[in-house]
């Protein structure tokens, strides 16, 4: 029966629900922007320096003209970093909390893909990133650069990989 019922049935209609299909799994799966979501690092693929953390989650939320940043970093022995920053995307500088390395950070949105943020530590230069999103919204790249005060400083990438959607520890 079913055979017959698609043997009756144009092709177009077949392709367009099809269509239709998957871009609903995809807002289902990513709703909003891409950035928008649980992060989790993935050492294996990330460039760290000497101090890699047991574990490295980030929650963002992108909307419109600002992002919401929360992270937190589980160390070795237990030591637990946790930062947070709301900003626009407007190249202001904007409060960070928690941070060792940055008291404000200031964030611009480059495209669909990617956001470049710089951090001040006493209005002095830390830190520069860049966040890129892959097309299919699963693998979040931080390339990020560390100024500690010398003109010579060692880029990283830390790579992330989706999560399902969890709220972080307080």
């Amino acid at each position: 029966m079913l055979t017959k019922a698609l043997q009756n049935t144009p092709s177009e209609g077949i392709l367009f629900i099809g269509m239709a299909a998957a871009a609903m799994m995809n807002l289902q799966a990513h709703p909003g922007d891409l950035f928008t979501g649980s992060w989790k690092l993935c050492p294996e693929v990330s460039r760290l320096g000497n101090r890699v953390p047991q574990s490295w989650t980030q929650r963002l939320e992108v909307t419109g003209d600002a992002v919401s940043v929360q992270e937190e970093m589980v160390f070795a022995g237990g030591a637990v970093m946790k930062t947070a920053a709301a900003a626009k995307f407007d190249g202001r500088d904007y409060p960070v909390q928690g941070s060792p390395l940055a008291d404000t950070m200031a964030y611009t949105r480059v495209n669909e893909f990617q956001i470049s943020g710089t951090g001040k530590k006493g209005g002095v230069i830390t830190l520069t990133e860049t966040a890129a999103v892959s097309s299919d919204g699963n693998t979040l790249t931080l390339t990020f650069c560390l100024h500690p005060g010398t003109p010579q400083a060692a880029e990283s990438s830390a790579v992330f990989r989706r999560q399902p959607d969890t709220t972080l520890t307080r």
